[in-house]
C-alpha cells in the first residue's frame, strides 16, 4: 500500500528536530523531483537550505529522520558515518522499488517501453548472460534502451532501483552482439553488488565480478579501440545520496 506523500512543511519539521542537533537553527526544505536520489544543500553557520529527493516523500519518519542524521554528520565532516541497518533494509525494500521504479524510469528521458529495439532484444541479451551461469534472474529489473546518441558512455544502471538503460546506437546489426553482452553484464553485475550503506569502495569487489566474464581482456581492449567507455566501479557507487551536490556559503 502507497503512504501518504509528505508536504513540504512536513518534511521542514522532520529536518528541523536533526538540524538543530547539529547547530543549524533556520531551515528551509523542499521536496524535489531529481532523477537520481539526491540531496542538495545550502548552509551558513546556523542556516540550511535543502532540496530532498521525492522518492523519500513517503518515507517513514524515523527512516527520514536517520538519513537526515547521517548526513548531517557528513555536512560536518564525518565522511565515515554510514546509514543504519534500518535505513538499509527500507531503501532496498520491495515496496521502496516496486513504488519508485516507475518514476525513476519516467526520468529516463527516452528510455523506451520495452527490451526489443529495432535489431536486438535486450531481454534476449539478459537471458543468455542468465543460460551462461553468469548473472541471476532478478524480475525486478527493468532494461530498456535510451536514445541513439553516440557518445563514450555505454548506459546507465541503478542498483537501488533496478534499472538499466544501454544506449541506442548498440541497437544496430553492425554493432558487434559479444561487446553488446558484455555492456550488459557489466551493469548487471554492477546492480548485483546492492546498496552500499557506507560509502566503502568496493573496487575490488566489482573487479572480481567482471573476472567471471570469458575474454573480458579482450572485449575491453576492442572497447577502448572503439573509444567505448569501461570505468572501475567509482567511489560511492551504489550509495545513493552520498553523490550529493553541496555548496557551502560559509564555512561550519
Amino acid at each position: 500500500m502507497t503512504n501518504m506523500c509528505m508536504t513540504d512543511e512536513e518534511l521542514t519539521a522532520a529536518v528541523k528536530k536533526v538540524a538543530g542537533v547539529y547547530g543549524y537553527n533556520d531551515v528551509q526544505a523542499e521536496f524535489q523531483a531529481f532523477k537520481e536520489f539526491r540531496i542538495r544543500w545550502s548552509r551558513t553557520y546556523t542556516w540550511i537550505s535543502m532540496e530532498v529527493s521525492d522518492y523519500l516523500n513517503t518515507a517513514p519518519s524515523d527512516i527520514l529522520i536517520s538519513i537526515m542524521d547521517t548526513l548531517f554528520q557528513k555536512i560536518k565532516g564525518n565522511e565515515g558515518s554510514a546509514y543504519s541497518d534500518k535505513v538499509s533494509e527500507w531503501l532496498c525494500s520491495d515496496d521502496f522499488r516496486r513504488e519508485n521504479q516507475p518514476r525513476y524510469a519516467a526520468r529516463c528521458r527516452g528510455l523506451s517501453k520495452g527490451t526489443a529495439g529495432s535489431a536486438r532484444d535486450l531481454a534476449d541479451t539478459v537471458r543468455k548472460l542468465e543460460e551462461e551461469g553468469l548473472v541471476e534472474h532478478d524480475s525486478a529489473l527493468l532494461i530498456g534502451w535510451e536514445p541513439r546518441y553516440r557518445t563514450r558512455k555505454t548506459g546507465s544502471c541503478s542498483a537501488l532501483m533496478k534499472v538499466v538503460t544501454i544506449p541506442g546506437y548498440m541497437d544496430d546489426e553492425a554493432f558487434p552482439e559479444d561487446i553488446l553482452d558484455y555492456v550488459v553484464y557489466r551493469h548487471l553485475a554492477h546492480m548485483s553488488m546492492g546498496f552500499n550503506p557506507d560509502n566503502g569502495y568496493r573496487g575490488a569487489e566489482y573487479d572480481d565480478l567482471l573476472r567471471k566474464y570469458p575474454g573480458r581482456r579482450e572485449l575491453e581492449k576492442r572497447m577502448s579501440t572503439m573509444n567505448l567507455e569501461y570505468r572501475r566501479c567509482p567511489r560511492g557507487a551504489n550509495t545513493p545520496l552520498h553523490g550529493t551536490a553541496m555548496t557551502p556559503l560559509s564555512g561550519y
